[in-house]
């Protein structure tokens, strides 16, 4: 074979000797249609030898299959089908053509692309506002709980080359035996030629991933459970022979809190897919049949995997870069750099005081559009209320008997708790069937809170209702000056926890105007950036004073759809 590169250079290449027996599979596909045709066709010398033999083709991916039997023409060697795209998922599918007679053997494959339901979306993006010193971008999405990452480079960037996105990864990738030269090309702006193209890779790929002989021999099996978070695991000791309690488990930073039966005789607990953060104190308090708490004495443990995890390359890329000659550390400033007028400064250290307390814009409970409406439970309105409904009595009637059970109704405009318009109420954003949840619940366990009057995001919904959105405290309780952090409550710091994210620091340039920073530079990396269904996200970016910033953004929507595109946005229009 002989082949002319873009460069002009000629490569030629031995191809393999053809077989004069086997069988062959062609497809025709056609946009318009709802099916896919199949032909098989074999030679005349081979349908001697094996056209009497029973056949028939698997449609399958991920577990799901349709076995269809194949029955030879005698006259033209052939065998045709339809396909019905009903039948088939989105991304890779696979036909694998399987000889009964010989043991079921395959003896053929072929995987295929089908573009249609293939889930993807484009949030919108604009710039909402600029300032001299930062610029502030905007993200607005349809799709459910849309979480981002958004890379910040200059237009004329020649550093984002990854020849991988979201996309090829998941619908491409992990179907296929070799080596895939750029495979985002085929998800971005696609069009029926890169379609055509993706099915000629599929077609010099040949056989799927996997290796047939393992499925036939049967499940693998499996040396290391599938990991879920951290398992968190303890006993309670010295308890009464006759107890038979709870432990409570207190709100923590990514969970809710959790009631867990103790009996003197089984007196251990255990929590799985936990996710507690290094640094972070979990509070456990005992709770009696009467409700009465006391702090346990308990011995609890975070159960790490002891098992290393490793990232392995299946295949190397053929294109990677050289380095022959590591980097010198020493950098030395010639003097035409240091003018007569340089000052040299003195270091300067920045310090500020950590406050042990999780701000309620931190929660990951809050959803984007109330972050900046909720009121921060502080120590002061602990000291003056004991309760969250001796807070709640200023804005509602409020009727809470001894038995547990609360009704809210709203004292605005009406004169009465018979006339009061009814409260929806969402805790630790879950719509509560009433509210209950909040009898006898302490201040100090209220982390923020807010009352929409109108329901303007719940809508016809809230049938009238106003709504109100409580959000526990996370860790530790909020308590009164002097007081002690957590009453009747076993302390435990994790150490063994995950570790938080570090927040991106852009490097420091020297200057923003020259063909280094426009080529290489980048402006600003937001590692995940929310939005709630039909609600807006943004965040502020360095005004570096360039026209144009381009976006490179890759995300997943809470109902499967994949984001990723690039958009260059005007960031400080000519005069």
């Amino acid at each position: 074979a002989k082949m002319t590169l873009s460069n002009g250079k000629v490569q030629w290449y031995d191809l393999p000797m053809a077989s004069p027996k086997g069988i062959n599979i062609r497809l025709q596909q056609n946009a318009r249609q709802d099916k896919i045709g199949v032909i098989l066709a074999m030679n005349a010398q081979t349908y001697n030898e094996v056209g009497g033999e029973l056949f028939y083709f698997l449609l399958h991916k991920e577990g799901r299959a349709k076995k269809v039997p194949i029955v030879f023409d005698e006259n033209d060697y052939s065998a045709s089908f339809f396909i019905k795209t009903e039948d088939l998922q989105p991304g890779v599918n696979t036909i694998t053509l399987f000889n009964e007679n010989s043991g079921n053997t395959p003896i053929l494959e072929r995987l295929f692309f089908v573009s249609e339901g293939v889930q993807r979306t484009e949030p919108g993006i604009q710039m909402v506002s600029r300032a001299p010193d930062s610029l502030q971008v905007s993200f607005t999405s349809t799709a459910e709980d849309l979480k981002l990452s958004v890379s910040v480079l200059p237009s004329g960037t020649l550093a984002y080359n990854h020849q991988d996105n979201i996309l090829s990864n998941f619908y491409l990738k992990p179907y296929v035996r070799g080596f895939v030269e750029n495979p985002r090309y085929y998800f971005v702006e696609q069009t029926k030629k890169k379609e055509y193209e993706l099915d000629l890779l599929l077609l010099t790929q040949g056989w799927s991933r996997y290796r047939w002989q393992d499925v036939q021999q049967g499940a693998p099996k499996q040396l290391h459970p599938f990991e879920d978070g951290i398992v968190l695991r303890g006993s309670v000791n010295g308890l009464n022979p006759k107890f038979n309690g709870q432990l409570l488990l207190h709100n923590s930073k990514y969970h809710g809190q959790q009631l867990l039966p103790i009996t003197a005789a089984e007196n251990g607990f255990m929590v799985t897919s936990f996710f507690p953060e290094n640094g972070e104190r979990l509070y456990f308090t005992l709770l009696n049949e009467r409700g009465n708490a006391s702090k346990p004495g308990i011995f609890p443990r975070l159960l790490n995997n002891p098992i290393n995890d490793k990232l392995v390359r299946f295949w190397e890329d053929p294109f990677k870069v050289e380095v022959n000659e590591a980097p010198s550390d020493n950098i030395t400033i010639t003097r035409e750099l240091i003018g007569d007028k340089t000052i040299q400064l003195q270091e300067v250290v920045v310090s500020d005081e950590r406050i042990d307390r999780n701000s309620a814009k931190e929660n990951v409970f809050v959803p984007m559009f109330l972050k900046d409406k909720l009121t921060e439970v502080d120590e002061r309105m602990v000291r003056d209320n004991l309760f969250f409904l001796d807070y709640l009595r200023n804005f509602y009637y409020i009727r809470d008997e001894a038995d547990g059970q609360v009704v809210l109704r709203s004292r605005r405009g009406q004169s009465s708790f018979t006339s009061g318009v009814g409260v929806n109420l969402f805790f630790d954003d879950v719509l509560q069937p009433n509210a209950n949840i909040l009898f006898n619940l302490p201040m100090g366990q209220i982390e923020s809170f807010w009352i929409d009057r109108n329901s303007r995001y719940l809508g016809a919904r809230a049938a009238g209702n106003e709504t109100l959105y409580v959000y526990s405290t996370r860790g530790k309780e909020i308590r009164p000056y002097g007081s002690p952090e957590v009453i009747n409550a076993y302390e435990m710091i994790v150490e063994t926890g995950f570790v938080k994210p570090d927040a991106f620091y852009m490097p420091k340039y020297t200057t923003f105007d020259n063909p280094t920073f426009d080529h290489l530079g980048i402006i600003h990396w937001e590692p995940e950036v929310t939005i709630t269904k039909n609600g807006i996200a943004s965040f502020n970016i360095l005004n570096t004073g360039k026209e144009e910033v381009v976006l490179f953004v890759e995300g997943m929507s809470k109902d499967g759809q994949l984001v990723s595109f690039s958009k260059t946005l005007n960031s400080n229009p000519k005069p």
